[in-house]
């Protein structure tokens, strides 16, 4: 008895999507533009980096023109920033929005998130 008096005068609430309208348009639009410039970005970092570092990388980002590459080692870091120009060039050719060439420690690594050069 007392259980069916509390189901009845229970409190309803009305559920209300998140985001509607062209809100959820754009922010669907917008995520899918990120997942396919970063898709294209890995693509593009596969097809120049050499064969022996590719499992070091990892593309993380392609935003504003500029390609950030998680590396898990330190020296194929530091290899990497010694050969920046010269990567960007070959990227440049088949990214022609890519500007900057950054490196950042990437899972697995030491920790240390430095340009070598800067350091």
């Amino acid at each position: 008895m007392r259980y069916e008096w509390a189901l009845k005068n229970a409190p309803t609430y009305e559920l209300r999507p998140l985001f509607r309208g062209p809100e959820a348009a754009t922010l669907l639009r917008s995520a899918g533009r990120a997942a396919t410039r970063r898709d294209i970005a890995t693509r593009a970092w596969q097809h120049v980096v050499p064969d022996d570092l590719s499992s070091l990388t990892q593309v993380a980002s392609f935003e504003g023109g500029c390609l950030t590459v998680a590396v898990t080692s330190a020296p194929a870091r530091y290899w990497l920033y010694q050969h920046t120009e010269q990567l960007r060039q070959a990227l440049g050719r088949l990214l022609p929005a890519l500007h900057k060439l950054r490196f950042t420690a990437g899972p697995g690594s030491n920790g240390h998130d430095e340009d070598p050069a800067e350091g």
